[in-house]
């Protein structure tokens, strides 16, 4: 006789109820703010798990360089009491012609924790919510089907409204519209 915990079955989706999501956004703050809160970030506990999250695909110092170079806009961290299972950073940027987008500078989940479509949902949420209609990434070799699962269409990294990045990447971005 098999025993099954129907309970358990049922409330598969309750569990993301153990996570604690965290949103660090730069946009209403001065420059100094911005300056203190990417300190405290970079400082944090959080910080120093980031490559491990990424599961080898996206190195330290690639991790480095975005947070260096890029004007980060928004940090998602995706937590299980400390420990931070998945997290994004995003930009918010124009199109040559001026159309708002969020661009996805890193977005990485720990292998086997089904929560990498849970924080794009969430990324693309907090785009939604700011009022831009469609969000643009590159991404490693290995992650594109996945974004091509979750509606993303890759597109030649010449005709992308981004330049490429450097590091660890493929050679496409990925577009998603609303």
């Amino acid at each position: 006789m098999e025993f099954v915990n129907r309970k358990l079955i049922s409330d598969v989706e309750s569990l993301f109820n153990l996570f604690n999501t965290e949103v660090i956004s730069l946009i209403n703050m001065d420059e100094t703010q911005q300056k203190q809160a990417m300190d405290d970030f970079i400082k944090s506990a959080s910080m120093s798990q980031l490559e491990e999250v990424c599961q080898g695909l996206i190195t330290q110092e690639y991790i480095d360089l975005v947070l260096q170079t890029e004007p980060i806009s928004h940090i998602i961290l995706l937590k299980v009491n400390k420990l931070v299972v998945s997290y994004a950073l995003l930009t918010e940027k124009n199109t040559q012609n001026g159309r708002r987008y969020m661009y996805i500078d890193i977005i990485c989940s720990r292998k086997h924790s089904s929560t990498g479509k849970h924080m794009i949902i969430a990324a693309e949420n907090l785009a939604l919510r700011r009022g831009i209609t469609f969000t643009s990434l590159s991404s490693v070799f290995e992650a594109i089907g996945f974004y091509k699962k979750m509606g993303y269409n890759p597109i030649p990294v010449e005709e992308s409204c981004g330049k490429p990045n450097s590091g660890k990447l493929g050679d496409e971005d990925i577009l998603r519209i609303f």
